[in-house]
């Protein structure tokens, strides 16, 4: 188990923003739009939440739980294609990729 995690961490891939060339346009198009749908991710998720808070008579709360914790997963996948451009542990992202697939399979 430590073996896996110890592969995600792993430094001895290239960074993602290697197979752009590191070209500055391309990263930071790249780097702005994971920040915006981020931040949108977000959004949707304090709209979600102010709107369980005021209506309490709704008849299954846990389906908006599981809901927010997979909007939450959504906006963090992002996020960590945003570290993955200047840094090397490309299977971080992809592990949050994975968390958010077992997610939206779950009853």
């Amino acid at each position: 188990m430590i073996e896996f995690f110890r592969g995600i961490f792993d430094s001895g891939f290239t960074p993602h923003g290697q197979s752009y060339l590191m070209r500055p346009e391309i990263i930071w198009l790249h780097v702005a739009s994971d920040a915006l749908i981020a931040i949108a991710y977000f959004c949707i998720l304090f709209i979600l939440a102010c709107f369980v808070r005021k209506r309490r008579d709704l008849p299954s709360a846990g389906m908006f739980i599981v809901l927010g914790f997979f909007i939450f997963a959504g906006g963090v996948t992002h996020l960590m294609e945003i570290w993955s451009f200047g840094t090397a542990p490309i299977g971080f992202p992809e592990w949050s990729k994975r968390r958010r697939r077992l997610l939206r399979c779950s009853p």
